[in-house]
Parts: structure tokens; C-alpha cells; sequence
């Protein structure tokens, strides 16, 4: 902004007009009028004629503001004026040109100056029907899931925290996913190699289990194990005839016995099914 002479502005300038960026049908807008004058000419009264020529608008009211700034030496009011309108149809919209009405004082003679017209494109009224639909799904159903989540989450977390992972599940959960594959094979190596496996699962469920040293590889040496740590006497006998139930395939040599084998592969998933603790969330 450059530096105005006093009798460059013996009266309010009209600099621009600011306009909304988007303006539909039925919505209110404001179109902000800039004028300017020196600050030592003090106050005028700016006022819209009543006669003003609008197409697909309805002139609601009017307001304004006042802000002070310098430039140079010379201090500028910068009045913004707002006009209230409301957009009566979808279309182009326009404002004609006008003669802005002002003056110094309520026993002053009014003035006039001139003020450009206007166009504007006014788009069709918002679907307020399908916003109205889309906000009742989104309370109805979406809003309520992600509250959902948001507290599931929070209460995993707060699981988590509160009962650290028993690295004991993990081994229990590995066994069961060993114990819970059918039997395919049709060979007595398949057996002997199934039973080998099983065997590894099945006591390292009953060492971990029992905190028993890592170390005890036969029967006999589990048992005495489990009666050191004063194992009821029916876990010793179940553990006991899972051993003798297997031991068996560890030595397979036909094709015999898949009956028993699938029998004791679900005595064995059962068996450690019974150690797993399930998350209470």
C-alpha cells in the first residue's frame, strides 16, 4: 500500500472485493466490501442503498469493521463492509454496479461512490438428505466400531501390562499345533519319526509344566521327577501312560497300529489343551 495524499483521500476509496471461494444455493455468504481513507479525515458513516440490484440473491444486512494502520508517515482506516446474502437459485449470480452511500456525520448530507459490479457461479444446495443419511451410518455403525477397537486395544495393552506372556504358553500352544496334525503317513518310518516327535512335545509340556530339570530323558527318570515335586498320583499315572502309549511307535515297523496312534494323538492334545490359560481380556 503506497502513501496517500490528504486531499488524494478527502473521501473513502473502494479498494477490492473479497468474495467466498464456494457459494451454494440457500447457504448465507458474506461479501466483504475494502474500502480506505486517511485517518485524520476521522469517521464516516457507510451505508448500501436499499435500491441496489441483486439477481439470485437476497440481501439479508449488513455490518462492518474498522482497523488502523500506518503507512509511511500517514496512518489509513481500512473499513471492511459485510453484506449478508443468501443465494436464491443455482446459476450465475450477480451484483450490479452501485453508488455506496456515506457520510461524516447523522446531520451530514450523504455522498456517494461508485462500486464495481459483481458475478458469481452459485452451485447447486448441498444434499443435506444424503450428509443428514451418511453422519446417522456413521454414528449408527462406524462411530461405535472405532470406539470399539480403540477400547479392545486399550484393554489388550492394559492385559499385557498387567500379565506379562508366561513363555510357558509358548510351549504349550507349539504342542498343541504338533498334536493337532492328522495322520498321513503310511509308512513305519513315518511312525517312528511321528513318535519321536511327539515324544519330544510331550515332555517338554510335562518339564515345563512341572519345572522338572531339562535333563530327565526316561520314564523313569520323569516319574521320580514329578514325585520330588509332589505331583498328585494322577498326573504321575496319566503322564505315565501317555510314555507307555507311545513308546511303542518309537520302534514301528509296519503298518500297524494307525488306530491307536490317532487315538493317542488325541489323548496327547487333550493332555495339553488342559495346560493352556486363555486371556481373560
Amino acid at each position: 500500500m503506497g502513501i496517500f495524499a490528504p486531499l488524494a483521500l478527502a473521501a473513502p476509496v473502494f479498494k477490492d472485493a473479497a468474495q467466498p471461494g464456494d457459494i451454494y444455493e440457500g447457504q448465507k455468504v458474506q461479501l466483504k466490501l475494502n474500502f480506505e481513507w486517511p485517518a485524520s479525515e476521522g469517521d464516516y458513516e457507510l451505508k448500501i442503498p436499499k435500491d441496489i440490484t441483486l439477481h439470485n440473491f437476497e440481501f439479508l444486512g449488513q455490518d462492518q469493521s474498522l482497523k488502523i494502520s500506518s503507512s509511511g508517515l500517514v496512518s489509513i482506516v481500512q473499513c471492511v463492509l459485510i453484506c449478508e446474502l443468501l443465494p436464491s437459485a443455482a446459476g450465475q449470480g450477480r451484483i450490479d454496479s452501485f453508488y455506496l452511500l456515506y457520510r461524516k456525520s447523522e446531520s451530514a448530507a450523504w455522498h456517494t461512490l461508485a462500486v464495481p459490479g459483481l458475478q458469481v457461479t452459485i452451485k447447486p444446495a448441498l444434499p443435506v438428505k444424503q450428509i443428514l443419511v451418511l453422519s446417522a451410518v456413521f454414528l449408527a455403525i462406524v462411530l461405535p466400531l472405532a470406539l470399539w477397537l480403540i477400547q479392545s486395544s486399550a484393554a489388550t495393552q492394559r492385559h499385557e501390562r498387567d500379565h506379562p506372556e508366561d513363555p510357558k504358553q509358548a510351549v504349550y500352544q507349539n504342542a498343541v499345533k504338533v498334536f493337532e496334525n492328522l495322520i498321513s503317513g503310511v509308512t513305519g518310518a513315518y511312525f517312528r519319526g511321528l513318535a519321536a516327535d511327539w515324544f519330544y512335545e510331550f515332555t517338554r509340556v510335562v518339564i515345563t509344566y512341572h519345572d522338572l530339570p531339562a535333563q530327565l530323558v526316561t520314564k523313569a527318570e520323569l516319574i521320580k521327577g514329578l514325585a520330588a515335586k509332589n505331583v498328585s498320583a494322577e498326573e504321575i499315572e496319566k503322564v505315565g501312560d501317555l510314555w507307555d502309549s507311545i513308546e511303542p511307535f518309537k520302534s514301528a515297523s509296519d503298518l500297524t497300529g494307525g488306530i491307536e496312534l490317532e487315538q493317542i494323538r488325541l489323548l496327547l492334545l487333550q493332555y495339553v489343551k488342559g495346560k493352556i490359560t486363555a486371556p481373560n481380556l
